[in-house]
């Protein structure tokens, strides 16, 4: 892990033999760097599919706690992210293709920078690297866009995909405040999770505002109509909907493609005929702990995205013969994971398998197989990388940044 000029993380390495081991790491910013590598599993221990234990993890740093690199300070300029975000000269990122990016430290040279810290207390700010966005889909920033088209986004999967639900809506719903900590999330929370659930001493007022709506009767679960005031009620027709799966079931469960409707498809194409598009993930519970539905190996975990990628082009050539529009399928990926030293954590309980090493061999051979089938994707892997150990819970990064390209042209 490297902090300084630039916040990166690497979680590729070579064994050289003679217990040598080289560490591939890319930064792009010229500074000084504290340096911090973790020694986090013994004997390939976090790799193992033999038993049913939660990987141990060792947590020992093997630097001194002040070692530091000096990568080019004495004649090179940093970059920050007011010139990237404003250098255009760059190209514009692809708006098909996942897009790498770098963290830089936040100058306070501009309002979004000001206004990311501010709410979430970062001093660091996502910026692609070697492009612009000319869509920055802040602050209702996309409106005039989503007006001119009806638009039908739906996201399918587990928590960590959750978060990017959260900040998409809250964007649509033009909320300037930090992502769950408003109490305009009542009726998001109220459609998907048990206000039990939620954490009072962090989210107090949305935890009160909700429990107050339900006494009074105002929302209830699965409530999915939107207040005449509330400003996503004002757009042309985008929709956007959150739906748990945890093994990706509709492209997996026979359940969800057994039957036939002629002109009409099957159970899981019916569901999907109003949509543009879908988000989805599938990775952390595959290789959670065995009674959580994980423990899966990688073998079995790569038949199963063979599987569920198949179908998904299946279903992406028979809309047309059914009268559907085309879609895309979107392979969200897998979320970095905070490596846990123990001793209590619910994931030690559950004999969790889940850990960032793991999950990047699997996101690897997910991007190969879902690109092969059609599908798009997003490197979330990469982004939430460098901050695994940052996790408000150990779990999840709500405050990531991703980017889903809804508004293609300005005219679409």
């Amino acid at each position: 892990m490297l902090s300084g000029p630039e916040k990166a993380s690497s979680s590729m390495w070579q064994h050289l033999g003679n217990c040598t081991y080289k560490i591939p790491f890319r930064v792009v910013n010229p500074g000084i760097y504290n340096v911090t590598i973790l020694l986090a599993y013994e004997q390939f221990r976090g790799f193992s599919e033999i038993g049913d234990d939660w990987p141990q993890t060792s947590m020992d740093s093997i630097l001194p706690n002040d070692f530091v690199i000096d990568i080019c300070s004495d004649i090179c300029a940093p970059f920050t992210s007011k010139q990237v975000s404003e250098d255009f000269s760059l190209p514009i990122c692809s708006r098909t293709e996942p897009q790498q990016g770098v963290y830089l430290p936040i100058s306070n040279e501009t309002v979004r920078e000001r206004k990311y810290e501010s709410m979430y207390g970062h001093k660091y700010i996502w910026e692609p690297l070697g492009c612009r966005f000319d869509q920055r889909f802040e602050s209702r920033g996309n409106d005039s866009c989503l007006n001119l088209r009806d638009f039908a986004l739906k996201i399918y999967g587990d928590s960590q995909i959750r978060g990017a639900w959260f900040a998409l809506d809250a964007r649509l719903s033009g909320v300037d405040e930090p992502v769950l900590n408003n109490i305009k999330w009542e009726r998001a929370f109220a459609k998907f999770f048990n206000p039990a659930d939620i954490d009072k001493n962090k989210y107090p007022n949305l935890t009160s505002k909700i429990e107050e709506a339900f006494r009074k009767g105002e929302i209830e679960h699965n409530d999915t109509q939107l207040a005449e005031q509330d400003p996503r009620a004002l757009l042309k027709g985008v929709t956007l909907g959150l739906e748990f799966w945890s093994h990706m079931e509709g492209f997996t469960d026979v359940k969800y493609f057994r039957g036939h409707k002629e002109g009409k498809g099957t159970p899981i194409e019916i569901e999907l005929a109003p949509y543009d598009a879908v988000v989805f993930n599938g990775a952390h519970w595959p290789s959670a702990g065995q009674w959580q539905g994980g423990h899966f190996t990688t073998e079995r975990y790569v038949r199963l995205i063979e599987y569920a990628a198949t179908y998904m082009q299946e279903i992406g050539e028979r809309r047309p013969s059914e009268g559907y529009k085309p879609i895309d399928f979107v392979w969200f990926g897998a979320n970095a994971m905070t490596l846990i030293p123990g001793p209590k954590h619910k994931h030690i309980d559950w004999k969790d398998w889940r850990n960032i090493f793991r999950l990047k061999v699997w996101d690897d051979y997910a991007n190969s197989v879902f690109l092969r089938h059609g599908a798009k994707r997003m490197n979330s892997f990469e982004m939430t990388l460098p901050w695994a150990q940052d996790s408000f819970d150990q779990s999840h990064m709500d405050k990531m940044p991703r980017k889903l390209v809804i508004c293609l042209t300005s005219n679409h």
